[in-house]
């Protein structure tokens, strides 16, 4: 059996936590800025908004609207938006978490 690639949405999918979490209607749901956050967000990374809206945007323009794609995502569930001040100012970096299931004790944590 031959192991076909796999689509940049099911990679994000994946990324997100898999079936249960997101799925590819989901996806199909979100828009196309919003898809391109939650794939430059699922590595766990701190991310300023001019970053965010640099993803949200296209060919290199940024989206004002940005960081209204966090409350899209923010939305889906096992799904977590956190933000923490920087430089001790008014400045924000945020961060997408995915929650995780312990599959030994049934437990839950947060990644």
């Amino acid at each position: 059996m031959q192991n076909r690639p796999v689509s940049p949405k099911r990679q994000t999918i994946q990324s997100l936590g898999g079936s249960g979490i997101l799925t590819d209607a989901d996806m199909a749901d979100l828009r196309a800025g919003t898809q391109r956050v939650a794939a430059m967000m699922s590595n766990g990374l701190w991310y300023t908004p001019e970053a965010i809206r640099m993803a949200a945007g296209t060919d290199g323009y940024p989206a004002t609207e940005g960081l209204r794609r966090l409350r899209e995502l923010r939305a889906i569930k096992g799904v977590n938006i956190e933000k923490r001040r920087t430089g001790g100012g008014r400045r924000w970096e945020y961060r997408l978490i995915r929650e995780v299931v312990d599959k030994d004790n049934q437990g839950r944590w947060w990644e």
